[in-house]
């Protein structure tokens, strides 16, 4: 008996979700897809999406939710049943579930970089931290360079550069030339829920907002690089643009490498030091540099929208959690752990 073209399609759908599934759960399922199908894939959709210069991600987010909201009237119009529409939407779903985690997703049950460069995690006690401080914040200082405008084209080529030199061992993907940051159709959206740039793990598409100072741009980017190459842990993406943005030899590059983590570093340093310690941590700081912390918080301040953003937060925060980022967003403040134990033991 010839099976109906619908039939074939649900077979191939539940086919896909199992195979999702057996990536998040079988041991080291999620590392195989990373350095065997990931690659593959990314390459794929990022040359077919190299095409347009504006996100096709956001396009296609856009036209499946049109379609999800419109289709069960134009259904019902049609004649449809209630039981064939929900049928259909619950699929059509499926298909959205099966293309987030084959064409990206499933980076999230890899390895952790810990078990990649195979060391061991150091347990960051208040001795351990003071010493990275005083180091961290020598750097920091004289790092410093004043940025009022960037060379995107060239910025990201140096960080291309740089990631290519990555060890095999740890597991990324190689960046390729057509790979470029997209236009955001929704701008200020981003600007307005606090995010300075995003991965589209439909189309393997890196997006920054073009409204970020020049000198987050090019750890932005290299963060979101690193998404693209196969890094979900968000953690892990700081460390990584830290990693990168230190080693340029482009001096904005630099400084911004060493300024964009002060935060995380800030939230690490508040748990261990005192009042007084803390405080005299901050005074140790390039009075230009905490000039353009002022700078940077008076633009969110000035752009971000408290309610919609704490909307994006909360569904972030659960989407991290979900795929067993079980610290959400608070992951990010990890890059210290990172650091301290790859750049000891690494």
């Amino acid at each position: 008996m010839q099976l109906s073209r619908q039939k074939i399609r649900r077979i191939a759908l539940i086919l896909l979700v199992i195979a999702t599934l057996a990536i998040r759960y079988v041991s080291h399922g999620g590392e195989f897809y990373a350095l065997h199908v990931y690659p593959a894939v990314s390459y794929v959709l990022s040359l077919i999406s190299s095409i347009c210069p504006w996100s096709l991600d956001e396009a296609i987010v856009i036209g499946w939710a049109l379609a999800i909201i419109i289709y069960p009237f134009v259904a019902h119009r049609k004649g449809q049943k209630a039981r064939q529409i929900c049928g259909m939407e619950i699929e059509f779903c499926g298909w959205i579930f099966v293309w987030f985690y084959m064409g990206w997703g499933c980076n999230y049950y890899r390895d952790n970089i810990f078990t990649r460069a195979q060391v061991q995690p150091v347990e960051v006690d208040s001795v351990q931290l003071v010493d990275f401080l005083h180091k961290y914040t020598d750097n920091l200082n004289r790092s410093y360079v004043k940025t009022d405008e960037t060379d995107k084209g060239k910025i990201e080529e140096e960080i291309k550069e740089l990631y290519k030199d990555v060890p095999s061992h740890l597991g990324l993907a190689l960046p390729h030339s057509f790979q470029k940051p997209k236009e955001l159709i929704f701008n200020s959206l981003y600007s307005s829920v606090g995010v300075s740039g995003y991965m589209g793990p439909f189309a393997c598409e890196s997006h920054i907002n073009e409204q970020i100072l020049p000198y987050e741009y090019p750890f932005v980017y290299a963060h979101e690089l690193s998404h693209l190459l196969g890094v979900s842990n968000e953690g892990e993406a700081n460390y990584w643009a830290y990693r990168i943005c230190t080693k340029a030899k482009n001096k904005g590059i630099r400084y911004a490498g060493y300024y964009c983590i002060l935060p995380n570093v800030a939230r690490t340093a508040r748990t261990f030091l005192s009042d007084e310690e803390y405080s005299e941590w901050i005074k140790s700081i390039d009075a230009r540099i905490l000039e353009d912390r002022k700078e940077h918080e008076q633009f969110w301040a000035e752009h971000l929208s408290p309610w919609i953003s704490d909307i994006q937060d909360y569904l972030f925060n659960l989407l991290l959690k979900s795929n067993r980022i079980y610290s959400g967003t608070k992951n990010y403040d990890t890059v210290v752990e990172m650091i301290i134990s790859l750049e000891e033991q690494g």
